[in-house]
């Protein structure tokens, strides 16, 4: 298969699963008791309607009943005149109401077909866990402080002024001129907390010539100045911690999610050649 036909796939499955859980949440929203709350044109607009409706808001969107259904009415008056003035005969809406059916049915499908094959066990999502240890477990991580300057002799010279200082001075006197360095010369690193601050991050996700330096210093450590792409950086060890391996409670929903899209790949897959062999399929175009 070639790459952009992967992609392709990798897309409509992402799709699928993302469809699947909004269709979940309007089916867990709807209280299983319609009621007509308006009739337009002699066409029914449904509680169910509203909240079909109502899921294609964005969630931080509030409405009011009353809103809503004053703009379900609209978008059906609408819509009748528009197929009064033929518009559902022409070509590009007849596809993009084929499309948009498509993907109503899909929703349904998946529904009603798929909800019980991709049901992930608990026992399953913590065999994942235990099987597959590396996949989380953090290396080794720092957390420190960086001034970066063009001038190295100025850096060395600051250095030295730090550590001049008691030892429990040093990391307020580090940010306070991480600050100011900043102001007059703003370097930003990608990935970092702050311009100041790389919060903790992996020794591996560092360049490997600051993360040599940096995997053999100890906390309140100043070390540099460092040559990196014609910059120079005086970093201050703030916290190290040891390779761990992340708690259960804080991936199980990650793995859970994992387990589900392979077993959505896995089981349309299978479905998809069982359905070519009921319904005819002639791909015209190579």
């Amino acid at each position: 298969m070639k790459g952009k036909q992967r992609v392709k796939v990798k897309l409509a499955i992402f799709v699928g699963l993302f469809c699947l859980v909004q269709w979940c949440g309007i089916v867990a929203a709807s209280d299983g008791k319609e009621k007509v709350v308006a009739i337009v044109g002699g066409e029914e607009i449904t509680s169910d309607y509203l909240v079909g409706l109502k899921s294609t808001f964005p969630n931080y969107i509030t409405i009011k009943e009353a809103d809503l259904i004053k703009f379900a009415v609209q978008r059906r008056l609408v819509a009748l005149d528009a197929i009064r003035l033929g518009l559902d005969k022409d070509p590009d809406v007849k596809t993009m109401l084929d499309v948009r059916r498509d993907e109503v049915l899909n929703k349904a499908y998946w529904v009603k077909v798929g909800v019980e094959e991709l049901k992930v066990p608990p026992e399953a999502v913590r065999s994942y866990y235990d099987a597959y240890p590396e996949k989380f477990s953090k290396g080794p991580q720092v957390r420190f402080l960086w001034i970066a300057s063009a001038d190295e002799e100025s850096l060395s010279s600051l250095k030295k002024r730090i550590m001049d200082e008691p030892e429990g001075n040093r990391q307020l006197l580090f940010l306070k001129e991480a600050k100011e360095s900043f102001r007059i010369f703003p370097v930003v690193a990608k990935g970092l907390k702050s311009p100041w601050d790389s919060g903790l991050v992996e020794e591996e996700k560092l360049p490997d010539i600051v993360k040599d330096y940096l995997a053999k210093a100890e906390e309140g450590a100043i070390v540099g100045p460092i040559d990196y792409k014609g910059v120079y950086y005086l970093f201050y060890i703030m916290q190290k911690l040891p390779p761990q391996k992340a708690d259960f409670e804080q991936v199980k929903e990650q793995i859970k999610v994992h387990l589900v899209r392979r077993k959505q790949e896995e089981f349309l897959k299978k479905r998809v050649e069982e359905l070519k062999k009921r319904f005819k399929v002639e791909v015209l175009v190579k």
